[in-house]
């Protein structure tokens, strides 16, 4: 939740800055392609995914499907490796289509 909060203010900082000024944006621009920027992209990107998978696994549990021990289980184990999946997956796709 609080990386979800994080992102979402540097996404709001990125979309006024380029309101604002060039400057500013390039500010935010050089802050958030250096290798730092890019660790807390990719954890917000991570978090997105995780939430998304996690919130598919809920409707099926509140459908009453999948509510078995051992299969919660893989299933749980499912939604952290799908989600690193789908991260990496939104990665290469956006350097790719970055050039």
């Amino acid at each position: 939740g609080i990386a979800l909060y994080a992102g979402s203010v540097i996404l709001t900082l990125l979309l006024l800055s380029a309101a604002v000024s060039d400057s500013f944006y390039n500010s935010m621009m050089g802050l958030l392609t250096s290798p730092l920027g890019l660790i807390v992209l990719a954890g917000f990107t991570w978090s997105m995914m995780f939430h998304l998978v996690n919130g598919i696994k809920y409707l099926f549990w509140d459908a009453g499907k999948l509510l078995e021990r051992k299969t919660a289980l893989k299933v749980a184990w499912g939604v952290y490796i799908l989600s690193v999946i789908l991260t990496v997956l939104v990665w290469v796709l956006a350097f790719a289509m970055k050039g």
